[in-house]
């Protein structure tokens, strides 16, 4: 059933994840700093019936964040999804996030979208402090790996990172998105 998403990386990587939950009937808040790029989108997903709404703010700003998360649920509900691509050097916004949207007392689910480095054999694989959290915030994990095709590796495309995200969300269950193994066969660039 439709709810309120969150998604963090919407306008660029995740833009057409975005599109496709809110083509779905989802209420979809878009966080991203280029204005222009916002407000296309707002008014895409509008012309095709859907409800898009912007949040201009860096995620580096944890206070701002709060506040516009907080308005937002204010506004149009409770997060019942947060689909979060944010880099490493983010401090502690996703854990603010995850209190911010953890307030409200209600279940929700986090779908955090990690990068292939994630999936090395020394990487790094910590997942987000949820002790807090741990009986209102469901965790799913999103890897991005890599595709072969006929003996050589690419990087995923846009689309096909969109389309894991979406039937990770549609299947409510961590997934992989194209293959991590053998690691060994990863783009070198």
């Amino acid at each position: 059933m439709p709810g309120h998403v969150l998604i963090i990386g919407a306008t660029g990587m995740l833009r057409d994840a975005s599109m496709t939950l809110a083509s779905q009937g989802y209420v979809v808040g878009v966080l991203g700093r280029d204005p222009s790029r916002l407000e296309t989108m707002m008014m895409e997903a509008s012309a095709a019936g859907g409800i898009l709404y912007p949040l201009e703010i860096d995620y580096y700003d944890e206070e701002g964040l709060s506040e516009a998360v907080d308005g937002a649920a204010q506004r149009f509900g409770p997060i019942d999804i947060l689909v979060a691509w944010m880099r490493d050097d983010a401090g502690d916004s996703l854990h603010r996030l995850i209190d911010d949207i953890c307030d409200a007392g209600r279940p929700w689910k986090l779908f955090h979208v990690k990068g292939s480095a994630a999936a090395a054999p020394d990487g790094d694989r910590r997942n987000p402090d949820l002790s807090q959290a741990k009986e209102l915030c469901q965790y799913r994990e999103v890897l991005l790996g890599f595709q072969i095709e006929n003996g050589t590796s690419r990087w995923l495309a846009d689309d096909e990172i969109c389309a894991g995200v979406v039937t990770a969300i549609e299947e409510d269950s961590p997934k992989v998105v194209g293959t991590v193994e053998p690691w060994d066969s990863r783009p070198s660039s």
